[in-house]
């Protein structure tokens, strides 16, 4: 089965990144347009990446859920019909979300370098290295990765706070489905891109993978941030209490508008200037 090594990063802008990756490439750059729905699935990851209505992938892969470096086994079966494709696998599976990007790919020897614009998400930088039949992933993947990672991390100042992709992947919540089809119907609350809320106009909830792959979620009460610990898959009773930590600062964040829209408004008028009708 064929593998890959791959590390993504958060940047602030693809913008300010463009002209060092450019700077240290072989080849690009080669705008892609992607448009990925994940599947439920028990025995690895299966996704449909749709470039157009005539042509697409079918990805299944196996990839460990951790920080850092990942070395993922795949196949791929191309598809000239990827909407009708998604249609059945949703039928026979259910979708467990998706997710659409802008990408930009550069070459540099035998890593790829991705730029990626994610809807209503973020921008990120992702190093991938398709690994020969039989090498192991220190001798290959490290090798190619390190000196562009390197050169892009000095010039580009990607953030220091989160070296990783922050945002933990929508497959890995399918186990807070039921969880999460309760905070969708609360009033205010947007589910942006899946797993990435938002209350009202202002983040609420979502998900990160940490280091040794573990699960936390991030949900913003009235005094600020709280993560949460979830190892997946959640039990019952995780589930409930995590329902009940994230209703809790929703009630907070709710009262605090309902208390801010029924303190009454101090007039900025000056005596003697009438405003305008």
């Amino acid at each position: 089965m064929p593998r890959n090594v791959e590390i993504k990063a958060r940047i602030e802008s693809i913008d300010g990144m463009t002209g060092k990756v450019a700077a240290i490439a072989d080849q690009g750059p080669i705008k892609i347009v992607q448009d990925d729905t994940f599947f439920v699935c028990e025995r690895g990851r299966l996704k449909l990446r749709a470039f157009s209505a005539t042509e697409g992938q079918l990805i299944f892969y196996r990839r460990a859920d951790q920080a850092g470096p990942k070395e993922s086994f795949f196949i791929i079966a191309p598809t000239s019909s990827p909407d009708s494709l998604r249609e059945a696998l949703s039928l026979a599976y259910g979708q467990a979300g998706r997710v659409r990007k802008e990408r930009i790919l550069y070459l540099v020897g035998r890593t790829r370098i991705h730029l990626d614009r994610v809807e209503d998400l973020a921008e990120f930088l992702e190093l991938e290295v398709v690994l020969s039949d039989g090498e192991p992933q220190e001798a290959g993947g490290h090798r190619e990765r390190a000196a562009p990672r390197r050169r892009l991390r000095r010039s580009a100042r990607a953030r220091a706070s989160s070296p990783l992709m922050p945002h933990c992947p929508p497959e890995l919540l399918d186990d807070l489905a039921d969880a999460l089809a309760r905070v969708r119907t609360w009033a205010g609350v947007i589910e942006k891109k899946p797993g990435v809320f938002y209350l009202r106009r202002e983040p609420f909830l979502h998900f990160h993978l940490v280091d040794g792959g573990r699960r936390r979620a991030d949900v913003k009460g009235r005094e600020g941030w709280m993560s949460l610990d979830l190892p997946r898959p959640a039990t019952a009773v995780k589930r409930r209490a995590f329902l009940r930590d994230v209703q809790a600062r929703y009630d907070e964040r709710s009262r605090r508008a309902n208390a801010s829209a029924m303190t009454p408004r101090t007039s900025t008028s000056r005596p003697g200037f009438r405003r305008s009708p």
